[in-house]
Order: C-alpha cells, then sequence, then structure tokens
C-alpha cells in the first residue's frame, strides 16, 4: 500500500479541523463547512435543544457514562474513546448527546496535534472502520448481565484447562529422550496436522475472529475450530516454539462465546465478543483490560456493561483456581515469583510491640565477667542477652564474642558486667517502632537481638530477633502463595 503524501495528509487533516471549528456558539468565516451557513447551523442546534440551550452536565462524567450504558446512544458512545484519550475535552449531557469540543491546539508539541495526524493517516493504513467488524446488536434482555457473569464462569474455567493443559503439555516435552532442539520440529508437525484438518487453525487468527463476529462460520466450524486450534496452539507453544498468546486465546474466548450463544437470547456473534473479554480476564488476570479490548476491538461500547460482567466472573474463577495467570507462570518457572497483589513490605505494617518475644531472658549487672564467661559456655542459648540492672532498666548488651574476649584478657574477671559495658552504645528499639526500623537498626549493627525497652522507664519489655522478623516474612509469602481455598 502506497504511503500518503504529505500534502495529502495536511488536506485531510485540514479538512478534519475545518469539522470541528464551532467552539460553544462561535464560528469563524474560515470554518464553515460547504453548503451549511453559520445561521442554519445555529437554527438547527436551537431546534435539537430546548428553548435553544444546551443542558448541563448533571456530573463530571455522569454523560460518558450515560451514553456508554445507554442502548439507544450509539452515535454518541463510538467517540466515547477519542473522549478519554484526548483528556476529555469531549463534553456528553447526561442524556447522551455530545458536544464538540473546543478547537485543538495547532502547536506541533501538542499530543492533540499527533493524534489529530494519526487519525487522519489510519484510514490509509487501517481502514477507517473496526478493527472486526460486527453488526449484532445488544439482545436487550433484562437478563443479559447474568447471562454475561454465566458466561465469564464457563470461559473462566475455559481459560483455566487452557493454562494448566499448557504447561502440563510442556512438562511431557521435557520428558521426551530427545534433545531440545527436536522440539519445535515435534511442535511443527502437529500444526502441520492440524492445517490439514482444519486451515483456519494456521496464522495468526484475525480472520478467524473476524468470522466468529460476523456470523459467517457454521456450528461445526466452531466446534472443529475451537478444539483443533487448542490442540495446535498448545503442542506448538509447549514445545518451545515462539508463538503468540493473544490471539489464540481471542480465537478460542470466542468460539466458547459462540457455542455458548446456542442457548442464550440474542445473536451468536454478540455472545462471541463477550467470550473476547472473559478470555483475557481469566488467562491473562486483565479484567479491565479484557472488558474495554472487546469493545474497542468492535466499537460496540454499549456492550460494555456486559463485558464488565463477563470479565469479573472470568476473573473470579482464575482467582479461585489457578496460582497464576497464563503469563506469570512461565516466569514462576523460572525461580522469579512475581506478586499476585498489590502489596506494601509487611515489615512496614507492624510494630516491634506486635511481635517481640514478650519473656526476655536478661542477666544481672551485678554479675561478674567470669561468671559470664562460665554462662555463656555452659548455659546460654542465644548470642547475645541484654543487661539489666536491680530495678530491670537496659544497662548493655553483652554477647558471646564479649565473653571470648574476657577469656584470654587478664585482669577483668572480678570485674562486673555493669562495669563493663555501662559505657557502651546501645541499640534499642520501642514498641511503637516500625518493624522495618528495627530490621534497618539489625543490619546497621551487626546485633541479632534488639532489646525493646519501655520509652519512659527503660525497662526492657521484650526482645526482637532475626528469628521473629523471618516468621513475619514467611507467614507474608505463604499468604501470597499458598491461594488454600482452591488452589
Amino acid at each position: 500500500m502506497r504511503r500518503p503524501s504529505a500534502t495529502a495528509i495536511k488536506r485531510i487533516g485540514s479538512h478534519y479541523e475545518n469539522q470541528r471549528g464551532e467552539h460553544h456558539g462561535e464560528r469563524t468565516a474560515s470554518r464553515e463547512l460547504p453548503g451549511k451557513p453559520a445561521a442554519a447551523e445555529a437554527a438547527k442546534h436551537a431546534a435539537s435543544n430546548e428553548h435553544g440551550r444546551k443542558r448541563p452536565v448533571d456530573k463530571p462524567g455522569q454523560g460518558i457514562l450515560n451514553a456508554v450504558v445507554s442502548p439507544n446512544a450509539v452515535t454518541a458512545t463510538r467517540l466515547v474513546p477519542t473522549a478519554f484519550i484526548i483528556g476529555m475535552r469531549m463534553e456528553v449531557t447526561s442524556s447522551g448527546t455530545i458536544r464538540k469540543p473546543p478547537p485543538i491546539p495547532k502547536s506541533p508539541r501538542r499530543l492533540p496535534f499527533q493524534g489529530r495526524k494519526s487519525y487522519s493517516c489510519r484510514p490509509f493504513l487501517l481502514g477507517a472502520g473496526p478493527m472486526f467488524a460486527m453488526t449484532a446488536p445488544l439482545p436487550g434482555s433484562t437478563w443479559d448481565l447474568f447471562a454475561s457473569a454465566a458466561l465469564g464462569i464457563v470461559v473462566g474455567i475455559e481459560a483455566m484447562l487452557i493454562s494448566t493443559s499448557l504447561y502440563r503439555v510442556e512438562d511431557l516435552f521435557h520428558k521426551l529422550p530427545l534433545h531440545w532442539m527436536w522440539w519445535p520440529a515435534i511442535g511443527a508437525i502437529a500444526v502441520g496436522l492440524g492445517g490439514l484438518v482444519d486451515a483456519r487453525v494456521l496464522g495468526a487468527g484475525c480472520a478467524s475472529i473476524d468470522a466468529l463476529l460476523n456470523g459467517s462460520l457454521a456450528l461445526k466450524m466452531v466446534v472443529s475450530l475451537l478444539v483443533i486450534k487448542a490442540l495446535v496452539w498448545l503442542i506448538a507453544l509447549g514445545s518451545g516454539t515462539s508463538g503468540g498468546v493473544l490471539a489464540p486465546l481471542l480465537i478460542l474466548g470466542g468460539a466458547a462465546g459462540f457455542l455458548q450463544g446456542q442457548f442464550l437470547p440474542g445473536n451468536p456473534s454478540f455472545w462471541a465478543m463477550i467470550g473476547l473479554a472473559g478470555i483475557m480476564s481469566g488467562a491473562m488476570r486483565a479484567p479491565l483490560t479484557g472488558a474495554l479490548f472487546a469493545v474497542e476491538l468492535t466499537r460496540h461500547f454499549e456492550a460494555i456493561p456486559c463485558t464488565i460482567a463477563t470479565a469479573a466472573g472470568a476473573y473470579a474463577v482464575s482467582l479461585l483456581f489457578m496460582r497464576r495467570s497464563i503469563l506469570t507462570e512461565k516466569i514462576a518457572r523460572r525461580g522469579r515469583h512475581v506478586l499476585q497483589e498489590y502489596t506494601v513490605d509487611p515489615l512496614d505494617l507492624l510494630q516491634a510491640g506486635q511481635i517481640m518475644t514478650h519473656a526476655a531472658e536478661t542477666l544481672p549487672a551485678c554479675m561478674t565477667t567470669a561468671q559470664a564467661v562460665t554462662f555463656f559456655a555452659e548455659e546460654a542459648r542465644h548470642r547475645s542477652y541484654p543487661v539489666v540492672d536491680a530495678d530491670n532498666r537496659l544497662v548493655g548488651i553483652v554477647s558471646r564474642s564479649d565473653a571470648l574476649r574476657w577469656q584470654t584478657t587478664a585482669g577483668t574477671k572480678d570485674v562486673s558486667l555493669g562495669e563493663t559495658i555501662s559505657d557502651a552504645d546501645l541499640p534499642v528499639a520501642f514498641p511503637e517502632t516500625p518493624v522495618g526500623r528495627v530490621a534497618d537498626l539489625i543490619i546497621e549493627t551487626g546485633i541479632g537481638r534488639i532489646p525493646i525497652v519501655d520509652q519512659s522507664s527503660r525497662m526492657v519489655v521484650g526482645l526482637l530477633s532475626r528469628q521473629d522478623l523471618l516468621k513475619v516474612r514467611s507467614e507474608s509469602r505463604m499468604a501470597e502463595i499458598g491461594r488454600s481455598r482452591f488452589a
């Protein structure tokens, strides 16, 4: 296809700019459309609005929502994505009618300028219509949302089976008594055999998606496409061959939706589109992306409530029965765990008083260094102990390394611990100190057990050790990867 010349792009952009010249009732003479004077335009707008005045928008974004949900505002809803892209410059009234936005700035440094040029070039490159044309209308039944949610559950189960089967096939290839360089050849044989049975399973699959959405496939062909495409794709991808994930998933989800559409009200092609949203939500754990992606491909924005319901159902099944998505499972198998939730460091959520050891073992300040050496040699269970006075106030910390030094140093055996370590710098924390700060203190000082003291009396109320920190980390990780409900 020949690329459009700079002159053609400029002419199309100028025509697009002239069509959007009106700004709150003002129209310059240079921007009037041919055959539509300003007076005629004003009369038309006055007739279409009550008493010649435009209806105000009730709330920010409410008009957009009404335009999306209302099945009668098809023309309006087709323009909604553009409103989102240019920063909500387009005004939509509560009745679903759209007001024209103010003129786009002409500065080439502005994003709308680039968007205008892209919009002008798109008809020459991809055509002016949607990616996949679909004429099936919304069923219009009161049970559409419930049917969509039920379809989402079924497609979610399909996504779970596909993801599980893919990595089972990959495990089978690892068990073959062949070098891994031969695995793609085996996958190629499976693809060739599948292509002999049904040629539609070959290639990226855009033609198959289009056929599902426009209803040009017979029921037997859809069943064949679903089964053979699934087998060919699973074997090819499991063999290590580089291949796509998005388009095959859309084919499988669309085929499943089309088949279930035989038992649901409305056109099966509509339910094939709903299946696209469900398979993306279930397999990729991307519910919002799936819900919007399906309607963007077909420009059936009035179906957003149904795609959201389907995406929610598939996402629920994915969370309950799948440990990871089809994309993150591969990463996890390589030893790279991917968090499934948006979380913060668990150490920053707790305070020292919540996880410390309350019955702390201490040594008296009146104990001599000779007695301390004997204690560490015969009775000690930890590497370090806090030293307290008669009122249980913290005096210092004595460790096993201190005992070894005193054992080889002459003249220190009859000195008390209070006199020996009273001048040492004490790393302490309070019950209100965040656990993350205590962890930093352990790293900075090299002391594995930090005394927790009362902030006012300086009395020892507990100890926080490395083991306590690791327990918090372990519990947080088990909550993340355990999924003990179903998976």
